[in-house]
């Protein structure tokens, strides 16, 4: 019966196979089963796929024919060739080649490419060695259909030769490549042997066999030539297209050439009279050059002479659209030739630099904005805004010669050279930071607020930019804008008829609330009605969504600005309507979902543990995004493009042909969401978090080696710190097994990470363990390897930044020492990290004790001035030893480590950075009383010297802050109240948030004593003393305890 079932007639298998696309769900359901039943059969099956496939009258089901035959011939899980009889193995691979030079559908023709390719890539070598030399006829004598079929399996056969077959066949691959483009007529054989010739050039990872092909670059280029000659535009694409491809994989096959091969396509680009799709592709391929290789593209004579003006005239194809300024930038899909020519600007800046690119682009900036016609000066705007980032160190001494320009482009009579103008404030805000706001902030924020009344799309491009220049901005700066800045954003928000308008203003109002911190409380009760009635409706429009979702996200930053006290008695009817919005199971495409999930972050900051049960509401779904499977499938290249929000690679690998590898980015977006959101509630609910405890750590321990995402792998880190706090809380008996089970995991990935960002993150958070856990909580044996870890760590460290050093000495491009430059930082964060890890055990893990003194301490003052970050590595661990061992075993080094902390502790150094680790080491040394005494003086006039030198210079206020923080331990423990006049010329102190704590801590306890030092005779101090009050209030600097003190004192 079964063999019956499948061994059906053509007719009724072609009957079958269109009901698999049936859209009756019971008649594809039985299709789609008879189709799976008859693979048992592979011999009837194959055969008749590919006989049908020649024999149907319906397109369609032609189609579907290769399509399946490619699954079943090729090596993939569905494959049955290799269960086939041998007598029709043979049939089917003679039937196919048969029917590469039969007339079919292009579709068919490509199809069945596929399918030989598929399975001649696996078995050529050995089971078909007729393959290759019937290719290699047809393309002698074959028609151009066929011979153009025989060219793409070709294409696609070559990158699985093995390197023997590749020897053996370059020659005569090159012969046949130069006849098909030399001596064939048809435009299609020629273009097909331009996408062979590049498909191959891309698989090569040889260099001999690169520079084979390189014989091929004249004609390669001829054939691009001969297509725009002939104003065969489609051609002409497709053969650009694949000169991209190549650039984007292997630039190195054009670089000995690449004058002359960038010539052609220079030309294309400037000519105003071509299929302009055509021009942006020819461009394309020259900036992805420049981008892949740089440093060929550099010495290319005039290239940017020639492009750069191009990119600033594309730019001038604007129409004067009437509706353009009540329409969002959003609903703007299409890719114009501005879009790209503004986006080449950009791409050219970061990828040659500013040293090339400014000389070149800055005087047609200053022609274009100067121009009397509104598209040229919005071009010269634009252009200004997107060579920026490249050519930062050129435009910064510039920045009194620019800003007037941007100034004059704000007032500018057209919208659209208003908007553009606008773009250019916003990306100077975000490169030029903070300077360019501490300098000319009276130039921009009434600016700001003018432009915020314009046109509706002029107005909300504004307000997206006053987060740009508020996020770099100083607050001492702002703070006397605020109100009218406030007032403006109120105005425009309820007087706006356009919600894109309204979303911004919430968005700009948000960044507000995060700047002002403290000083948002008196807008509070303006703000705080709007925000409750947009989330508390009971029902919200589709179009009104994205409003609610940045309601969401102004609420948490509000909240969190205000603090608990001012907030809580919104909080109920807030989280009530978040509880609801929660539960009320949101569609999958509201853009609420996300902005939800960090507003219980921000929340939970804001409460605590008061957040209380609604943690019950929001822990489990996290736990479930943080928990899911992602899902990665790997699938054959089929040439189409991936669905929307599905992220894929392409690989070529040997036996198994082009694989396909997608990953689903919306579940990778919502577990790196999942997994921050998850951090902040842990850390700021500790206390009542206990429960999770147990049915988190299987979940988190896995995530530390998600291969996917980095932030996934930081912020599962990042958890485990509050889990310890969790377990400490509740259930102290737990720690010591959770410590050493969380310790091991985290010490493995550690050793495993290969990206220094991430190691240095894990590192962080296992310090951060270890400082929450209870002293002496680490076993001895764990000790021991962790100590020996932080000891690898840092010999690899020093290894890997020696080998970069080499590295730069031999660098003759400033981009490239500065991409150096960033890795050699990246490890030496590492190393910094792991001596806060050995520092933290020193603290906490009495057994470390012996190791420390024996053979890390040896190790650091050895370090000593042998460079600048040796020595501030080594005062960081000498600080610590005396800190957590002052009056103990550090006490017999005490003379060594007061020396090397008073010697990097001057005023006149070149390292900032090595005077504040010396200034915080001298601070706890001063804090430790007695057994520093005879230190004291010594240590106080350095420390005065520091801040009596730099108390004004932003580049030293971490050292000034540290340096202040250590006068008031000597006036608090050393009796030194001379200080505190000193102290006073640097309040209040910024550039390091734990240090600031401690200093206005002490600076508020003071006031409370009515120390009549830092008052003045005769309260001669209070105006000032008042100012800085009110400039620390509700800040991060200062902790929640001093802020209390601050309000009751009426600050």
């Amino acid at each position: 019966f079964f063999v019956a079932y499948t061994m059906c007639s053509l007719l009724e298998f072609e009957s079958v196979l269109k009901n698999v696309v049936n859209p009756d769900k019971n008649i594809r359901g039985q299709a789609e089963q008879f189709l799976e039943a008859s693979k048992a059969n592979a011999n009837w099956l194959v055969p008749a796929l590919l006989e049908l496939s020649k024999a149907s009258q319906d397109p369609t089901v032609c189609h579907m024919c290769v399509v399946l035959l490619r699954r079943y011939v090729s090596r993939t899980k569905d494959s049955l060739f290799d269960g086939l009889n041998e007598e029709i193995k043979a049939n089917v691979k003679t039937q196919m080649l048969a029917r590469v030079v039969e007339p079919q559908p292009n579709m068919i023709r490509k199809g069945l490419a596929h399918c030989i390719a598929g399975l001649g890539s696996i078995i050529m070598e050995n089971q078909w060695p007729e393959l290759l030399p019937t290719l290699f006829a047809i393309i002698q004598s074959g028609d151009s259909e066929s011979k153009a079929t025989a060219l793409l399996i070709f294409s696609t056969i070559v990158p699985h030769f093995t390197d023997a077959m590749l020897a053996a066949q370059v020659s005569p691959l090159k012969d046949m490549l130069s006849f098909a483009m030399q001596q064939q007529p048809a435009m299609d054989v020629k273009i097909a042997a331009v996408e062979t010739a590049m498909q191959i050039v891309a698989s090569l990872k040889a260099p001999r066999h690169i520079q084979a092909f390189q014989q091929l670059l004249p004609l390669l280029i001829h054939v691009v030539g001969q297509a725009l000659h002939d104003s065969k535009w489609a051609a002409a694409e497709k053969a650009v297209q694949s000169f991209i491809s190549v650039a984007e994989v292997a630039p190195e096959f054009f670089s000995q050439h690449l004058k002359e091969v960038f010539a052609p396509f220079l030309e294309m680009t400037s000519s105003p009279n071509l299929d302009e799709n055509l021009r942006r592709l020819a461009f394309e391929f020259t900036i992805t050059v420049a981008e892949n290789d740089p440093k060929t593209v550099k010495k290319v004579p005039q290239y940017l002479s020639a492009s750069v003006p191009v990119a600033m005239q594309m730019q001038l194809s604007l129409e004067n659209d009437s509706d353009w300024g009540s329409t969002p930038e959003e609903d703007e899909e299409e890719c114009t030739s501005f879009d790209f020519a503004v986006e080449a600007l950009d791409r050219l800046a970061i990828a040659l630099g500013g040293k090339k690119m400014h000389p070149v682009v800055s005087p047609l900036i200053m022609q274009y904005v100067q121009s009397p016609d509104w598209k040229s000066r919005n071009a010269g705007f634009w252009s200004l805004s997107q060579v920026a980032e490249g050519c930062r160190k050129e435009f910064k001494p510039l920045l009194s010669q620019i800003v007037p320009l941007i100034v004059r482009g704000l007032e500018d009579p057209h919208e659209r050279v208003r908007h553009g103008a606008i773009t250019c404030m916003a990306q100077f805000s975000t490169e030029f930071a903070p300077d360019l706001q501490s300098e000319y902030h009276s130039s921009f924020l009434p600016l700001i607020m003018q432009r915020m009344a314009d046109v509706p799309r002029v107005a909300s491009h504004t307000a997206r930019a006053c987060i740009n220049f508020l996020e770099g901005a100083d607050r001492e700066d702002t703070e006397p804008y605020l109100d009218a800045l406030l007032t403006t954003m109120l105005q425009q928000l309820q007087a706006s008829q356009h919600r894109f308008v309204s979303e911004d203003i919430v968005a700009a109002i948000t960044a507000v609330a995060a700047h002002a911190e403290g000083l948002f409380e008196k807008y509070y009760s303006t703000i705080m009605p709007w925000l409750t009635t947009v989330i508390t409706a009971p029902h919200v429009p589709r179009p009104d969504r994205m409003l609610r979702a940045k309601a969401l996200e102004c609420l948490g930053r509000v909240a969190l600005a205000v603090g608990k006290s001012r907030f809580a008695p919104d909080a109920p009817s807030v989280l009530e309507a978040m509880q609801r919005m929660q539960t009320s199971n949101l569609e999958a495409d509201d853009p609420a979902v996300p902005y939800l999930l960090r507003a219980w972050g921000r929340m939970a900051e804001c409460l605590g543990p008061d957040l209380g049960h609604y943690y019950q509401c929001v822990l489990p779904h996290l736990i479930s995004q943080v928990a899911s499977k992602t899902d990665i499938t790997i699938t054959d290249e089929d040439g189409q493009e991936a669905e929307e929000g599905v992220q894929s690679l392409t690989i070529s690998l040997k036996g198994l042909g082009d694989k396909r590898i997608s990953i689903k980015t919306s579940e990778l977006e919502e577990k790196t969401l999942a997994c921050g959101v998850l951090s902040q509630l842990l850390e700021s609910g500790y206390q009542v978090l206990y429960s999770y405890v147990e049915p988190l750590v299987p979940v988190l321990v896995p995530l530390l080696k998600f291969a996917y995402v980095q932030e996934v792998r930081e912020d599962a880190a990042g958890c485990f710190p509050s889990l310890i706090q969790c377990a400490q809380h509740q259930n102290p008996a737990m720690v010591p097994q959770l410590l050493e089970h969380l310790t091991t995991n985290l010490l493995e990935a550690v050793e495993q990470e290969p990206d220094a960002s991430v190691k240095g993150a894990q590192l962080t958070a296992l310090g951060a363990m270890l400082e929450k856990a209870p002293h002496g909580c680490l076993g001895e044996g764990l000790v021991a390897t962790t100590a020996k870890l932080m000891q690898d760590a840092l010999t690899k460290g020093w290894q890997a930044r020696d080998k970069l050093r080499i590295q730069r000495r031999a660098c003759d491009d400033e981009d490239d020492e500065e991409q150096v430059d960033e890795e050699i930082e990246a490890e030496e964060e590492v190393m910094c990290q792991a001596v806060d890890v050995l520092t933290t055990l020193l603290k906490q893990a009495p057994a470390f004790l012996h190791p420390w003194e024996t053979t890390f301490y040896p190790q650091f003052t050895q370090l000593l001035n042998k460079g600048l970050f040796e020595t501030r590595l080594a005062l960081c661990a000498l600080a610590s030893f005396l800190e957590s061992h002052g009056a103990g075993a550090a006490a017999s080094h005490l003379p060594n480590i007061a020396k090397a902390l008073m010697e990097q502790c001057r005023p006149d150094h070149e390292d900032p950075d090595v005077v504040q680790v010396a200034c915080y080491g001298l601070a706890r040394g001063l804090s430790q009383g007695g057994i520093f005494a005879s230190h004291a003086p010594a240590a106080v006039d350095r420390l005065g010297a520091v801040v009596q030198a730099h108390s004004k210079n932003t580049d030293w206020d971490s050292a000034v802050c540290n340096a202040v923080a250590g006068l008031l331990e000597a006036q608090e423990h050393q009796g030194c109240e001379a200080v505190l006049p000193v102290v006073l010329t640097a309040l209040p102190v910024k550039g390091d948030e734990e240090e600031a704590q401690r200093v206005n801590r002490r600076f508020v306890a003071l006031l409370e004593s009515g120390n009549t030092t830092l008052l003045g005779a005769n309260n001669t101090n209070q105006v000032q003393l008042q100012k800085i009050c009110k400039a620390i209030v509700g800040t991060s600097d200062v902790d929640e305890a001093t802020n209390k003190k601050l309000m009751a004192m009426g600050i």
